[in-house]
């Protein structure tokens, strides 16, 4: 059976810090047919350079640089405007998930819709958090 391509979505504001551990946690996702889009709220420190100098290593990917800071629900609304995955899967520009995220929340996705036979279903990711 073919993978369904699963769009990862982050919004990015001001993330100098962290947005490049957050791409490349996004790359290194082990579902294989995945594209990424990043919409970059019109960050005012080195994030934009940042996402530029990214090597996608051959993921589909798109980048979307705002004129105008309009908050993180405008930017998760273009990734959805732009997403062309069957699923949108949203990482925060300060995450850094386990490689099997992405399958481990699409296999549940699927055995809820047929448990409930409902096409009706969101999915969260519980966290470990290492404040460092």
């Amino acid at each position: 059976m073919e993978e369904k391509l699963i769009t990862i979505g982050i919004t990015s504001y001001n993330a100098q810090n962290t947005i490049k551990d957050a791409i490349n946690s996004a790359i290194s996702q082990l579902w294989c047919n995945k594209e990424i889009i990043i919409v970059d709220d019109f960050s005012t420190d080195n994030s934009q350079a940042i996402i530029k100098s990214i090597n996608f290593q051959g993921v589909k990917h798109k980048l979307i640089f705002k004129k105008e800071n309009k908050g993180c629900s405008h930017s998760r609304n273009q990734i959805i405007k732009n997403a062309t995955g069957t699923y949108i899967c949203f990482f925060d520009d300060d995450d850094v998930s386990h490689p099997d995220r992405i399958n481990k929340q699409f296999n549940k996705l699927v055995s809820y819709q047929k448990k409930f036979k409902t096409n009706k279903i969101a999915c969260y990711a519980s966290s470990i958090r290492d404040y460092q």
